[in-house]
């Protein structure tokens, strides 16, 4: 099916997710503005000491959201869709759709078959630690890109990192299976160092934490 996209746009499950989680999120976050200036504070006091490029880009963004909060407001999406839509435009076509969930509840892709190339979101991170969420599935997001691979793709944009291919795509497919793999045979009272085939990719700092989900995952 085809659509004239008039407004905002999103899978049915993220819609019900938008409208049944997101108030109290927005409320939360407009009720306690000064505890993000203190902690915008802290990061400044920590910049000081390490001149740290990265904490200066977390206090830019988290800038940002202080100063919109107070006039904030949710909008929901008007338009929706479950499995995929095409999206018409003058000289070529694009296909928004979902395989369901894997990093989130539900991960949206558009994919542009005549120029190969695909937007990821956050399914796909280039040279950078995935982050692994209380709704992650770690087997269904390998699935899903599994899924993707299979797609004539030169160019694959991801959610977090710089643009990438579908080599990039197996790279994320291997860090989850070497990651579960870790996980089962590891204890919960192990600092597991970070595989020498990962130790250059950025976030860092996600790679225990993702460990333990997995542990969690597995009951383990």
């Amino acid at each position: 099916m085809r659509y004239l996209i008039t407004g905002l746009l999103s899978s049915q499950i993220t819609h019900s997710k938008i409208r049944d989680m997101h108030p109290s999120r927005f409320s939360k976050q407009k009720n306690d503005i000064q505890g993000l200036k203190d902690y915008i504070q802290s990061l400044k006091d920590q910049l000081n000491q390490t001149n740290d490029i990265k904490i200066q880009d977390q206090i830019n963004s988290l800038s940002e959201l202080k100063d919109s909060l107070p006039t904030l407001e949710l909008v929901l999406p008007n338009q929706t869709f479950n499995n995929e839509i095409t999206l018409q435009g003058t000289k070529r076509c694009a296909k928004l759709f979902t395989l369901g969930g894997g990093h989130s509840f539900c991960d949206a892709m558009l994919y542009i078959p005549d120029e190969k190339v695909i937007f990821m979101g956050d399914l796909l991170f280039v040279n950078c630690h995935p982050t692994f969420f209380e709704e992650s599935d770690p087997v269904k997001w390998s699935k899903i890109l599994k899924k993707v691979e299979r797609l004539e793709i030169d160019v694959a944009v991801p959610g977090h990192g710089p643009t990438g291919t579908k080599e990039d795509i197996s790279k994320i497919i291997n860090y989850i299976s070497k990651l579960t793999s870790i996980a089962e045979k590891s204890n919960s009272n192990e600092n597991i160092e970070i595989p020498e085939i990962f130790k250059e990719w950025s976030s860092p700092e996600f790679y225990q934490q993702n460990i333990k989900r997995l542990r969690e995952l597995s009951n383990l």
